[in-house]
């Protein structure tokens, strides 16, 4: 699962639930539950920031098929 968000100017932003920081040269997740954006921390890796956003999902808005 991923979606790209366009800029204005056509450019990729973001991919869903994480965006890297060049400035800490990290990725950080994060999602909006109720209106209120969440961090979820600072991570080295592509791989780990996705692995925190899906954890997120199902904790902050209970997919289906999650405890």
């Amino acid at each position: 699962m991923e979606a790209k968000i366009k800029q204005a100017n056509g450019h990729s932003k973001m991919k869903k639930g994480y965006c890297y920081d060049k400035r800490t040269k990290k990725y950080t997740p994060s999602v909006q539950v109720d209106g209120e954006k969440i961090n979820l921390g600072h991570y080295d890796t592509e791989e780990e920031a996705r692995e925190v956003y899906f954890e997120a999902i199902e904790k902050y808005l209970l997919l289906p098929g999650s405890c």
